[in-house]
């Protein structure tokens, strides 16, 4: 039994300053470190003929835009022209990666003897990205195994990793570390120097979140929530790391401060202010709620709602109240989320299929197919994905960064060692314009 918790707990785990002193494993961390690899070039599936039938028609059962990037991604971030994913390269180390979107080459950064923690938060401003990692447990139940908790920086041009967990007092909360949590970075505030980071950990076989920030110039630590109870992690579906750090959506138990609604229900934080402040209460809703992702650049909270027999998407403006709603197109739409900073008017989703209603205390689907994107500005929808032989696809988010708003990445169904990750140029697919906007399909 005790086995069998220790690898639910890894699983929950693994699937948006001035440099401190570098680990052990990390001194000499440039591209020489760690295992000596040359740069590998990557299939570009665009390059690949037989997609096309004899009428020019793409083949359905084959998208010849897909790029395939990892199949073992643990954590992973973008911002352009890179995108950088850590795998699981035995059961107590990780590969950290970067490639080249444009020239379609991948290079080692180095190995690290620590798990990563999921997120992986670029820093363009400082030309780098920040990830979680923690040590790895040695049997028994994580509360009963010592884990070190770490925050690396990986700087892009050299590919050099440096552990800046000395930056601070601790990068966990006080009730994080006494019961052995893992702590995750969320978000940077570069202006006012605060970092955001939530914690998980379990007592007595019950799940709790901590999530609060703190602030690299003062060691200030301010909770967002503090020991809320949590049906299980979210953070596949809640990845900020480039959507509007002014807010942070979290997702509690259906007996979150016992009032006990059959649903998970989310909730919103403003973390713009001196202190965070609950912005939208979603306990406060009649109708049953679903996914939901972060809020969008223009301050829209989109999320998935019960409707007449249909799971709606349903868009609220925080500051001005406006709510629009997605056109009724097919009947589940699963997963929503906004995906670009620059482009705030897109929202994807994931279409889904079977019975409607509460699974588990969620609203979702059975079934999950292909992953679309909505224009809410001119309520026009597209498809995004139909290659088969990845089942489903999900949690996308356009490169930021991109001036030609051209590459959107997104994730397949996980396996047992790690996301199937996927980018797409979609320029390319005629899905989007120069200026960011859906072209209605022909």
């Amino acid at each position: 039994m005790k086995f069998l918790m220790w690898i639910l707990f890894f699983l929950a785990f693994s699937c948006d300053g001035p440099e401190g002193t570098n680990q052990d494993a990390g001194k000499d961390a440039g591209k020489d470190a760690g295992d000596d690899i040359d740069v590998i070039d990557i299939v570009d599936v665009s390059d690949i003929t037989d997609a096309v039938d004899a009428d020019g028609d793409v083949d359905p059962g084959h998208d010849p835009h897909q790029i395939a990037v990892s199949s073992m991604a643990r954590a992973y971030g973008a911002y352009y022209p890179y995108i950088f994913y850590i795998e699981l390269w035995d059961s107590s180390h990780n590969r950290v990666y970067v490639i080249n979107i444009e020239t379609k080459q991948i290079e080692l950064a180095q190995n690290i003897p620590y798990l990563s923690a999921s997120i992986m938060v670029p820093a363009p401003w400082e030309n780098s990205v920040y990830y979680s990692a923690y040590s790895y447990p040695v049997g028994g139940f994580p509360s009963e195994t010592p884990i070190d908790n770490y925050l690396f920086k990986l700087n892009i041009e050299t590919l050099g990793i440096t552990d800046v967990t000395s930056l601070f007092t601790n990068v966990r909360s006080p009730e994080c570390e006494l019961n052995n949590g893992v702590a995750k970075i969320q978000s940077i505030d570069p202006e006012r120097g605060w970092y955001l980071f939530d914690c998980h950990y379990v007592v007595n076989s019950t799940s709790y979140k901590e999530l609060y920030r703190i602030n690299i110039n003062t060691q200030e630590l301010q909770y967002v929530t503090d020991g809320v109870e949590v049906y299980f992690h979210t953070h596949g579906y809640t990845r900020p790391w480039h959507i509007n750090r002014n807010y942070i959506v979290s997702t509690f138990s259906d007996r979150y401060e016992n009032v006990y609604s059959g649903y998970k229900r989310h909730m919103v934080y403003d973390l713009s202010g001196d202190t965070p402040s609950v912005i939208w209460d979603g306990r406060s809703l009649a109708e049953a709620n679903g996914s939901a992702g972060q809020v969008s650049s223009d301050n829209y909270f989109c999320e998935v709602r019960l409707g007449d027999n249909t799971y709606d998407v349903v868009c609220e403006n925080l500051i001005s109240g406006d709510i629009i709603t997605a056109p009724q197109w097919f009947a589940q739409k699963d997963s929503t989320k906004p995906v670009s900073t620059e482009l705030p008017h897109l929202i994807g989703w994931t279409e889904g299929s079977g019975s409607v209603g509460e699974h588990n205390g969620w609203l979702q689907s059975v079934f999950l197919k292909d992953l679309y994107l909505w224009d809410k500005s001119s309520d026009v929808i597209r498809q995004v994905t139909w290659d088969r032989t990845a089942g489903y696809y999900g949690i996308p988010a356009m490169i930021p960064g991109d001036p030609e708003y051209r590459w959107i990445l997104y994730c397949g169904p996980s396996s047992d060692y790690g996301i199937q990750l996927y980018v797409k140029d979609l320029r390319a697919s005629g899905i989007i314009n120069a200026q960011g906007h859906l072209i209605p399909e022909k």
